[in-house]
């Protein structure tokens, strides 16, 4: 079992030659640099348990094993931009500050207006029920037979939504796996299996 948490940033640069149309300095080349900010949190959790039996039934040994495993995962991603509002700057929505690139230097302005974007939220959860039997016929011969039963859950939740992007999706499936082997032992180092 295990919990996560994260936060990322990142910014699109765009290279433009001549004085920003925005700013009275008369720096030749700069770029500008547009705020996509994301606050992601995710967690995970999850649980496996098995139940192993070793047993007899006349000259075939058996060892089943059984088990259940369960699991939930959530992640959130909230989308921001900033917008610089400093004085005698007027730069386009989403666009947070400009650096000369013949004296870059760049930091933070001290005014801007966070606009919050789409909050995706998406939650899954999931389920497998198995058996699984090794039966042993004397020292060369062992067939493997077992069944496992799962089920998937997930559904997203989106704030802002658009052609591509629907307000709410979900799925929800469940589907059975059979296994069935025979393996060939004729001598400690050799090993065959057929399925």
């Amino acid at each position: 079992a295990g919990v996560a948490a994260c936060t990322s940033t990142y910014s699109n640069i765009k290279l433009l030659s001549g004085a920003p149309s925005f700013s009275s300095t008369t720096e030749p080349l700069h770029v500008e640099l547009q705020s996509h900010d994301r606050n992601i949190g995710q967690s995970s959790i999850d649980n496996q348990t098995d139940l192993i039996s070793r047993f007899q039934t006349g000259f075939i040994r058996h060892e089943l094993i059984t088990g259940f495993e369960i699991g939930r995962d959530t992640y959130s991603n909230q989308a921001l931009s900033r917008t610089n509002n400093g004085a005698n700057t007027t730069l386009p929505a989403g666009y947070v500050a400009w650096v000369p690139l013949i004296n870059p230097g760049h930091a933070d302005p001290a005014t801007y207006t966070i606009t919050a974007g789409n909050q995706a939220r998406s939650s899954a959860n999931s389920l497998g029920i198995y058996a699984n039997d090794t039966l042993s016929f004397g020292e060369q011969w062992k067939a493997v037979t077992g069944v496992r039963w799962d089920r998937f859950d997930a559904q997203i939740n989106n704030t802002v939504t658009s052609t591509t992007t629907p307000a709410q999706a979900d799925v929800n499936t469940a589907f059975t796996s059979v296994r069935e082997g025979l393996i060939y032992q004729p001598t400690s180092e050799q090993s065959y299996y057929v399925s």
